[in-house]
């Protein structure tokens, strides 16, 4: 039984609270050098200008800000010479860069639980945007807002935002859903010939001027099986989803405000708890108490950081084994296969291999490590 119910009529994804900028997974700036580099444009010089290198994009662990991207997306617009590039974008990203959140909407039973899944989860990749998803006689719509100003790279982004989930639809499916029609949030450009071209979609099924980008799908096709379906899969991918789902809505708390210091520590390097504390302005003791409070021990959120950073990495990251295990700060690659043992009943090399159900973010214990660990950033004494 999937995660999503099937009557549901309306889900909507709240920005998280606590995220100190607006930020994109790197994975989509990586794709557009690639689409550079397709139209002869070294990437290099754009990315300097954007404040980005290759070695700040090579990483999984840590988002880019959105503003590093337009910047970007900007520099790419002029070199280029060609304003459809989001578009463009779109089409080249796979279905897999969009890492659990795709997994899970491919896995999908059909059409309609894919697009629920895309607002429910759509979210977790970027901030910029809030996903919803509505359903009345006619039909079904999935919505997409942008949460802050995107400036003069708006057009682009929202180009790439609906490029992306075409593909994610016919990848889907098999084919793109008829009877679609997309409604974008602007006055038609002078090159809207290319949306056809892009995106497939005919005149009659293009609107412009709407207050947000939007995508209108009649109920006739809404049970259309997904060629990818996988039950199982997809309760595993949503049940992850939703873990990474609470950290974001529960970051309001001490216990969030700590887990997000920690999930932006650099790798290869986690804070102690004084480093936490100082961050969040505040002594040890008084950090201490606030989280025992809360029913929360320090230990117990960076064993829970450590192990959602070893399943992004193994699930989406193209790094070895022992790559990982050293900049999530184990001794040895023996190690880190007991730890994951314990986290997700598998070992790392089952996990990349996928021989196995994805495994589910679960809870840890209050103390997080196991006695046979030797965990990073322990308290100073």
């Amino acid at each position: 039984m999937s995660s999503l119910t099937a009557n549901m009529s309306a889900i909507q994804l709240q920005r998280p609270l606590s995220l100190p900028a607006t930020t994109v997974h790197p994975t989509y700036a990586r794709a557009l050098c690639m689409l550079m580099r397709q139209h002869g444009v070294a990437a290099e010089p754009a990315l300097a200008l954007a404040g980005l290198s290759e070695a700040v994009l090579a990483s999984d662990d840590q988002p880019v800000t959105l503003q590093a991207v337009t910047q970007l997306a900007l520099q790419a617009l002029q070199v280029t010479g060609k304003p459809w590039l989001g578009l463009a974008l779109g089409r080249v990203v796979h279905a897999s860069a969009h890492g659990l959140v795709g997994h899970a909407a491919l896995t999908s039973r059909d059409l309609r639980e894919l697009l629920q899944t895309v607002a429910r989860y759509g979210g977790l990749r970027t901030d910029a945007f809030r996903f919803s998803w509505t359903e009345d006689g006619a039909g079904g719509a999935l919505k997409v807002q942008n949460t802050c100003d995107l400036g003069p790279a708006r057009q682009f982004v929202v180009d790439a935002v609906f490029s992306t989930l075409l593909v994610l639809l016919e990848n889907g499916t098999g084919q793109r859903p008829n009877g679609l029609t997309a409604v974008l949030p602007f006055v038609p450009p002078p090159w809207r010939a290319a949306y056809c071209e892009h995106t497939g979609l005919d005149e009659a099924h293009l609107r412009f001027g709407g207050d947000a980008l939007s995508l209108h799908l009649p109920t006739a096709i809404l049970p259309t099986t997904c060629i990818t379906a996988d039950a199982r899969a997809h309760q595993a991918a949503c049940r992850s989803c939703d873990e990474m789902l609470g950290r974001s809505i529960t970051s309001a708390t001490v216990a969030g405000r700590v887990r997000k210091v920690l999930e932006q520590a650099a790798p290869g390097g986690f804070p102690t708890l004084e480093d936490v504390a100082s961050a969040l302005h505040r002594s040890p003791r008084t950090l201490m108490r606030q989280l025992q409070r809360e029913g929360v021990r320090y230990m117990r959120l960076l064993d829970e950081v450590r192990k959602a950073r070893a399943l992004s990495d193994l699930c989406e990251g193209r790094d070895t084994v022992e790559t990982i295990a050293a900049r999530l700060g184990f001794v040895d690659t023996s190690n880190f296969s007991r730890t994951c043992r314990r986290w997700f009943g598998q070992t790392p090399g089952a996990i990349r291999a996928g021989s196995a159900p994805l495994p589910v973010l679960a809870a840890t214990g209050d103390d997080g490590a196991g006695p046979d660990e030797q965990p990073v950033a322990r308290v100073r004494r």
